[in-house]
């Protein structure tokens, strides 16, 4: 029951006594005796005691919400500072790992309607075996991604949060842990815990940067949801619109060579 329950329910006892007193000594005249005052005003004083009641319970249960808030909001604290210990600890070998991940999807030329679910994820899931198969780092990559993933589960589900409170501390959780990070445990889960992909994806956690591969983007979207990302549009390119500033009257056999031997003509 909310609190503004609590109180209006309070408050309509309180008026219930105050006007089953009224109604049972309506026509009475005033009396000028105080012990008839007296008795008033403790008749009065349970009327006012159920509300005072309401209002100290309703402090007791917002008093306990506050702080059950900020030892949670401490526990996200501590973990989010754990991990960052572990992705500065981990941080050159992950940036590593994820170009060579991030590599495969940096072609735009792609056709979605060709896609396939399972041969997509076997894709992700070949890519990221392949690159901590025999690896030193394999047992700390799984710590950190169960670390980081059990992390999020506790924001996602802690029912002590806010919709909104979620929403500010899992985009923090996206702002302080690089993309590499984010999407190799996006890889992680597809081998581990495919299951809680999709509720991951939801909280935005899976969103990449500005300068992330949009194919990679379309890949996590269809792993996640199922659903074929809208087909992109294909520029066409005018090989006459393009202007070579160093040789403006450069041919493009020309160029061709130029390149080819590495050298200026």
């Amino acid at each position: 029951m909310s609190d503004r329950k609590i109180i209006l329910i309070a408050l309509g006892v309180a008026f219930a006594l105050l006007l089953i007193y009224a109604i049972s000594f309506i026509g009475t005249p005033i009396s000028g005796q105080t012990s008839d005052w007296g008795a008033f005003g403790s008749y009065a004083a349970i009327c006012v005691s159920s509300l005072s009641i309401a209002l100290i319970y309703v402090t007791y249960r917002e008093q306990r919400k506050t702080n059950e808030i900020t030892r949670v909001e401490q526990h996200i604290v501590t973990m989010t500072n754990t991990l960052a210990i572990l992705s500065e600890k981990y941080h050159d070998r992950l940036e590593v790992s994820y170009d060579k991940f991030s590599e495969h999807f940096k072609l735009p030329f792609y056709d979605i309607s060709d896609w396939e679910y399972d041969k997509t994820i076997k894709i992700c899931t070949y890519y990221y075996s392949s690159i901590t198969i025999n690896d030193d780092y394999n047992g700390d990559f799984n710590y950190l991604f169960r670390y980081m993933q059990l992390c999020i589960g506790y924001i996602l589900h802690e029912k002590s949060l806010s919709t909104e409170n979620k929403y500010l501390r899992i985009t923090e959780f996206g702002c302080v842990f690089p993309e590499s990070m984010r999407i190799m445990l996006f890889c992680w889960l597809l081998i581990n815990n495919h299951i809680i992909l999709e509720d991951h994806y939801k909280s935005g956690i899976f969103i990449l940067d500005e300068t992330g591969p949009s194919l990679l983007g379309d890949v996590i979207t269809y792993v996640c949801t199922k659903k074929r990302p809208p087909q992109r549009q294909i520029p066409d390119v005018n090989p006459d619109a393009i202007i070579f500033e160093d040789y403006p009257n450069e041919q493009f056999p020309d160029t061709y060579n130029r390149l080819f031997k590495n050298s200026k003509t």
